[in-house]
């Protein structure tokens, strides 16, 4: 098998998985969402979680024939697009078995079908690397552990977002049915920006010590930008320790930060493998 063949397979998967939860939420019966689910709320879940599981697997099968090739490691922009996938399916579907959010899951399993279908139909834009440091690598995989969490974090603030405006307005509609209530929703969004600021602390602190060309021409955007992105979630956790931030407020400074931090890795990529050529 190769990273093509399981990679169609996962998206395959995926794709069921999500036609499952959006027609299992059109068919379920509106009440209001105030109340929040309960585990006889979310049709299937099984089903959910044991199509995310085999899914999953074969994604991460997927991502390592991408990753490891006969040349050396690939680490183009693709290659790590579809392990970022891989990482916050994982993480929703981890959250998905312990809080009934199948909404969640289908907003996981979209984005990793966009990452795969990127990494096996478009070519590879920068060279394998042969040999790599382990500070490298430490450095790399803190830096996608730090970027899923955060990830995780911007997606469930728009969901979030998404629970508050209908809960003001009194309204009901099938696609927020399963959604957890509104505290327990806010309490795991604070939750994941902590494992997240403190993954992109230990990336950018690993970046400083074991690399040499940070502030390098071609690649001083991605530091300015991250480091950015890192001032940004520590002034909102302080806001929020200090002076009780919470909804709309959190949720801009948390779209904010993630949007600095996507810049600074994947703008940077897209920059030095698209537009200035691979490296």
């Amino acid at each position: 098998m190769n990273a093509a063949l399981t990679g169609l397979f996962a998206i395959a998967l995926y794709a069921f998985g999500v036609f499952q939860i959006l027609a299992a939420r059109r068919s379920a019966p509106a009440r209001q969402v105030e109340t929040g689910p309960t585990i006889a709320s979310a049709p299937k879940r099984t089903v959910f979680i044991s199509l995310g599981v085999v899914a999953l697997a074969l994604h991460a099968m997927s991502a390592w024939f991408g990753l490891v090739t006969e040349a050396g490691i690939n680490l183009s922009f693709f290659a790590i697009g579809s392990i970022v996938g891989l990482a916050l399916a994982g993480t929703s579907l981890g959250v998905a078995n312990r809080v009934d959010f199948p909404s969640l899951l289908a907003v996981a399993y979209t984005i990793a079908i966009i990452t795969i279908g990127g990494s096996i139909v478009l070519p590879a834009t920068a060279e394998p690397r042969a040999d790599l440091e382990v500070g490298l690598v430490f450095h790399v995989v803190a830096s996608i552990a730090a970027y899923t969490a955060l990830a995780m974090a911007a997606v469930h603030s728009v969901l979030t977002l998404t629970l508050e405006n209908r809960l003001r307005r009194h309204e009901t509609f099938s696609l927020v049915v399963d959604f957890p209530p509104l505290e327990s929703m806010v309490v795991l969004l604070f939750r994941l920006i902590w494992i997240g600021i403190a993954l992109l602390t230990i990336a950018i602190g690993s970046g400083f010590f074991f690399l040499d060309d940070l502030f390098d021409q071609r690649v001083v955007h991605h530091t300015v930008l991250s480091t950015s992105s890192w001032f940004v979630y520590v002034m909102l956790l302080a806001g929020h320790l200090l002076f009780g931030w919470r909804g709309k407020t959190t949720i801009r400074w948390t779209l904010v930060a993630f949007a600095l931090l996507a810049l600074a890795y994947f703008g940077s990529k897209f920059v030095l493998e698209f537009l200035l050529g691979p490296t």
